[in-house]
């Protein structure tokens, strides 16, 4: 049977995080599949799931869960702080050798868990998913997705097949750093791999959703494409600079049009596109550069007054009890 070898001074082998928004659906099946997988590991465990601000039945099942099992615990947000900010809350309460990440909407088999604790075992501290053939994106979601692992590969120098899987397991050193890195946690993705020193990657099976829907939409991936230049979260700069990014691509996407067809059938471009082109690519910069700008002082005016990344409204289960927290 495979076993998790323990470091001295662990309390546990292994913990499990799932980050949970509006997943009643999958719950059970998830709990049911995850526990079968790592009872047959032969390890001590726990799972912590972190509710981020549910507003379906997912904060009562995971209550009957944590109730029903003391190796589950549940954190439950005051509201919606997001993915990252789940993540970092589970991390942080983490005590296992190995941390696994995982998300709660079944798109990938919790089965393929021993896989990733293998890839550890022969020296990556970060293995991380690779979803080859992927059954939930259209063309917007594939474009956004290919943007994305190409801006974290060239922001960490980290060649991933693909970044933006949630399933990803870590030694307990490179969890250890995210809970030091601050508000650079934010970003998890990039704080994952520049934290590493060996980062191994593994193929896994992606289903299409069967219950409940994605939550991120072609929006919310320009925003989070937009994130990542700053590693930083301001709702009004990040609007401007998302309707910068959209812009100059816009406007490229017309020049580029236009080019071709004046090369390809000679066709003659009227000064009102031209107009056109220069507004949006110029002005499209311009708002980016007003986006960026402003997102660094909110930044820095965040760190200022240390505002908490998330807030914990209570825990249940394990050894956690009811309490009320800041993160």
């Amino acid at each position: 049977m495979f076993a998790v070898s323990k470091s001295i001074g662990s309390a546990i082998a292994l913990s499990v995080v799932v980050p949970v928004f509006n997943e009643e659906a999958n719950l059970s099946e998830l709990y049911e599949r995850l526990t079968k997988t790592l009872d047959g590991l032969g390890s001590s465990y726990e799972i912590i799931f972190v509710d981020d601000g549910c507003t379906d039945g997912s904060s009562q099942r995971l209550r009957e869960l944590a109730a029903g099992d003391p190796r589950v615990r549940a954190v439950r947000f005051v509201r919606n702080f997001g993915q990252h900010a789940a993540l970092s809350a589970g991390i942080e309460r983490s005590r296992g050798d190995i941390v696994i990440l995982m998300d709660a909407d079944l798109q990938s088999d919790p089965e393929e868990v021993p896989r990733f604790i293998s890839k550890i075992g022969e020296g990556c501290d970060l293995v991380t998913g690779w979803r080859a053939d992927r059954q939930d994106l259209g063309i917007a979601r594939r474009i956004g997705s290919a943007v994305m692992n190409k801006l974290v590969s060239l922001s960490t120098g980290a060649t991933l097949h693909d970044h933006g899987c949630g399933f990803r397991a870590m030694t307990r050193r490179v969890a250890q750093e995210i809970n030091r890195s601050g508000d650079l946690r934010r970003f998890l993705a990039v704080r994952l791999v520049t934290a590493a020193h060996a980062v191994g990657e593994v193929p896994i099976a992606n289903h299409a959703r069967r219950r409940g829907q994605s939550k991120y939409t072609p929006f919310r991936l320009l925003a989070l494409t937009f994130e990542l230049l700053l590693v930083v979260s301001a709702g009004s700069f990040r609007i401007i600079g998302c309707a910068g990014i959209l812009g100059a691509l816009v406007g490229g996407l017309v020049a580029c049009g236009a080019l071709l067809g004046r090369l390809a059938f000679g066709m003659v471009v009227g000064p009102f596109v031209l107009v056109a082109i220069l507004f949006l690519v110029l002005g499209g910069v311009q708002f980016t550069i007003l986006g960026l700008l402003g997102e660094f002082v909110v930044r820095g005016y965040h760190a200022a007054q240390a505002l908490p990344f998330y807030v914990v409204e209570e825990e249940i289960g394990g050894a956690a009890g009811a309490k009320a927290g800041l993160g």
